[in-house]
């Protein structure tokens, strides 16, 4: 719950340099379900949910960034009461979701420039692609249970908080 319920094929932890702190890098798909009508999840979502820019949410299967979580140690969801729990003693409890951004003007779809089939090849090892982290709007609240509609799987789609 803690990075929130999209999938994930492979989960990294990366050190943060800290004692009491914790990041992961979850990779994989978003919202790859089978058996299900992802429309009528979509038309959910959006009778629940608005976007920032008063765009309709699609459903968000393969919509995803890099992501990166930061957990604070020793805390509850609320990250001001110590909890002492297995959750909150690892981070999972006070934390929050990043996803990578970037100027969409600059790079309108991610795949054209990861594949780069066009001779001559210009990506190479050490490129870079402007942008930074931001923190999605949800944070799960683990004494609710709740479907994927209300995932923050989602939150990709919207653009960034305010303040950040």
């Amino acid at each position: 719950g803690s990075f929130t319920l999209g999938g994930f094929e492979k989960i990294v932890e990366v050190s943060t340099g800290t004692l009491d702190h914790v990041a992961f890098a979850p990779a994989g798909y978003n919202g790859a379900f089978s058996g299900i009508d992802q429309s009528a999840i979509a038309g959910l979502r959006n009778g629940a949910y608005t976007r920032s820019d008063g765009g309709s949410y699609v459903y968000p299967q393969n919509i995803v960034p890099a992501r990166i979580y930061i957990g604070k140690k020793d805390l509850a969801a609320d990250c001001t009461t110590p909890d002492s729990s297995f959750l909150g003693r690892n981070g999972l409890l006070c934390g929050r979701t990043y996803g990578f951004a970037v100027n969409a003007s600059e790079y309108e779809m991610r795949d054209p420039w990861h594949k780069d089939t066009e001779e001559p090849i210009d990506r190479k090892n050490g490129d870079e692609v402007s942008g930074a982290f931001y923190p999605i709007s949800w944070t799960w609240d683990p004494s609710t249970v709740t479907t994927f509609v209300h995932d923050g799987s989602w939150e990709f789609q919207d653009t960034a908080p305010r303040g950040t």
